[in-house]
């Protein structure tokens, strides 16, 4: 009887609802039997979680393909070959000598560069993935499995985070530039139907020169948490942002100072175009808002040694700024600007 009895409370705690806690079937308490059947659970929604990545490999099979490489493998290869100044840093500190760390910098960017071209090579084909893993999130349920997964010895699981496939995403379009014009209307309908902090001002701003319309636009939103959006990323890809300079120079004049902020800390990042630039920010040193200026004091750090005179000859007067994170920040930017510490060096 027993043994039937736990048969039929199997069955009757499928269908069970939350509310029936504290209840019993079979002399059984509710809670108990949850807790008995743990284990039980924890296999159910790992072997669902098996079945759900099967499906997984084969939609890869679906995506675009290039020398026998998926679309998927492509972007995992720019993401391993896309350096940042403090890994290249990390590196030229970590090797015995200069030349095994030119071996070491030639190779990934060979390998960037053959990865590149397989992205433009495949061109509109990857739209679609890209613009699914630009909005990928991650579910209640994966996080729950992933969580689960941790508890357990007898499945080896490698889940894959949705801000990795949003980085992935935001890359893939970095490398096809142009190529990805096609879905910038998407990317526009997406930011109007979400907010300002939405993924899609990256995939934009990765295209480059061919978004820079878009961007306008979205500048000129009357919505300042729009413009801010935008304007605090137009440095994101650093010096490649070149092309963003106009842009960030027309918004150090816009009516909202957070916005004016974003624009000098993008112009820091990109770190080009001087001549026209370290003016702009030196007359930014003047803002009503303190913010503002100390986002330009650190971005004068930034600019190359042959500005350095026009530099310290501005912000020298401006030792006596009122504001104490402003005057530290001002100390700071002379200190390095006298040594003459380049972009680059400033960064790491």
């Amino acid at each position: 009887m027993a043994s039937g009895g736990n048969l039929f409370c199997d069955e009757f705690f499928h269908q069970v609802n939350w509310s029936e806690k504290g209840k019993s079937c079979a002399g059984v308490p509710i809670r108990q039997h949850f807790r008995v059947n743990r284990p039980r659970r924890i296999t159910i929604l790992l072997l669902v979680g098996t079945l759900l990545a099967g499906a997984f490999l084969f939609l890869r099979f679906r995506e675009p393909h290039y020398e026998g490489k998926s679309l998927d493998q492509w972007l995992a290869e720019l993401a391993n070959t896309t350096l940042s100044e403090n890994q290249k840093a990390l590196k030229r500190s970590a090797v015995v000598n200069e030349q095994e760390y030119k071996v070491w910098l030639d190779d990934a960017n060979t390998r960037h560069a053959h990865a590149t071209k397989a992205l433009r090579a495949m061109g509109t084909n990857t739209l679609p993935h890209l613009l699914t893993l630009l909005h990928a999130q991650d579910s209640r349920f994966k996080t729950e499995l992933m969580r689960l997964s941790k508890k357990q010895s007898i499945f080896d699981f490698s889940f894959s985070l949705a801000a990795d496939d949003i980085q992935a995403a935001v890359d893939g379009f970095h490398a096809l530039g142009d190529l990805g014009t096609p879905a910038i209307p998407q990317l526009i309908e997406a930011l109007n139907k979400t907010n300002y902090l939405a993924y899609d001002i990256f995939a934009l701003i990765a295209m480059g020169e061919p978004a820079i319309p878009a961007l306008r636009k979205l500048l000129d939103d009357k919505d300042f948490h729009m413009r801010y959006g935008v304007a605090m990323n137009l440095g994101f890809f650093e010096a490649d942002g070149r092309c963003f300079v106009p842009l960030a120079l027309e918004r150090l004049q816009d009516e909202h100072k957070a916005v004016r902020q974003a624009a000098a800390q993008s112009l820091g990042r990109i770190g080009s175009d001087a001549e026209i630039v370290v003016p702009a920010l030196i007359q930014a040193l003047k803002d009503d808002n303190a913010s503002v200026r100390w986002a330009a004091a650190k971005a004068l750090i930034h600019y190359k040694p042959e500005s350095n005179p026009i530099i310290i000859e501005a912000m020298t007067p401006l030792l006596s700024d009122p504001d104490p994170t402003v005057k530290r920040t001002i100390i700071m930017t002379l200190s390095q600007v006298e040594r003459g510490t380049t972009n680059a060096e400033s960064r790491r």
